[in-house]
């Protein structure tokens, strides 16, 4: 429920809108106007019928965006303009920060999702089952660039995979880069991670890089379904696929001691790999030209493998 002073305040921001000078314009020079506003401002709009419908109507393409919940601060204290967000949030991102659970904040996704193309959205929520569900659902209908996604529980993202199985797949049709967090290990099935690297390997598909945690039986039973096999420590792949590892090691994440960073190539597709004991570390990524194909090769100091990498 909204406070009396935040229904006043509105009630005069619909006024101010009723007689504001923009109205005296044609409906072409209004939307050229939208296309300077912020997405915060242009759902103000909304207040107003025509501006309203115009708004509805136009299609807009916003450079960066972080959709963000504040958890744990209670509604009547005032957003402060300086709270300072991590370090890797997009740096001149528009920013749409909101207290948990709005019931309002998915209406407004929803309208964004009709009418902006997105260069990069990064989406942060808290722990809220079947709210969190219905905001993840909704990224289904977005144009998006690269998809960077973070949520804090692992119940989420297992309620979306129980769900719809499909939804990292259906994903891959809107966004053409995905970056996942640690906790949507849960949203991935060997089935679907074949059929996601199926539909990226023939170019069907929107999708042309994804970064995400699997769990490593899904992992090994994935590659298995590809040709790679991981047997006694080792891997074994058919002759269409080529491997190399880096030179450098990483640390597993969860797992004591280095992992090596796996490189395999079937034709223009790369699978980069790192195994950790309960989560690992899966990128695909499909290279639209030899030229892009040769330097990932050739061009980062990878060590040819011989089946023979543990």
């Amino acid at each position: 429920l909204m406070s009396n002073s935040a229904v006043n305040d509105l009630i005069e921001y619909m006024k101010k809108m009723e007689q504001f000078p923009i109205l005296s314009l044609p409906n072409e020079l209004i939307e050229h106007v939208f296309s300077f506003l912020s997405i915060e401002d242009r759902l103000k709009t909304r207040v107003n019928n025509r501006l309203n419908q115009i708004e509805l109507e136009s299609k807009y393409f916003v450079h960066s965006l972080e959709i963000r919940e504040l958890y744990g601060i209670s509604k009547l204290e005032p957003l402060s303009k300086k709270i300072e967000l991590p370090e890797d949030t997009y740096r001149d991102a528009q920013k749409i920060i909101f207290y948990k659970s709005n019931s309002y904040l998915s209406d407004c996704i929803k309208r964004i999702a009709q009418n902006t193309s997105i260069g990069q959205l990064s989406i942060r929520l808290n722990p809220n089952v079947s709210f969190h569900c219905k905001i993840y659902n909704l990224l289904k209908k977005f144009d998006i660039d690269h998809l960077f996604f973070d949520i804090k529980c692992y119940c989420v993202m297992e309620n979306i995979s129980e769900d719809d199985n499909s939804f990292v797949v259906e994903l891959a049709r809107v966004c053409k880069q995905i970056t996942m967090s640690h906790n949507s290990c849960f949203l991935h099935t060997d089935e679907n991670l074949l059929e996601l690297y199926s539909t990226m390997k023939d170019g069907s598909m929107k999708l042309r890089s994804i970064s995400m945690k699997v769990s490593t039986d899904v992992c090994f039973a994935f590659l298995s379904l590809i040709g790679i096999e991981f047997i006694d420590g080792s891997f074994y792949y058919d002759k269409d696929i080529h491997a190399f590892a880096t030179e450098h090691w990483e640390n597993g994440e969860d797992e004591a001691g280095d992992s090596p960073v796996v490189h395999f190539f079937n034709g223009n597709m790369e699978i980069c790999f790192v195994k950790s004991r309960f989560c690992s570390v899966l990128k695909l990524h499909y290279h639209e030209t030899g030229e892009s194909l040769d330097r990932a090769k050739h061009g980062r100091n990878l060590i040819c493998m011989d089946s023979d990498v543990e």
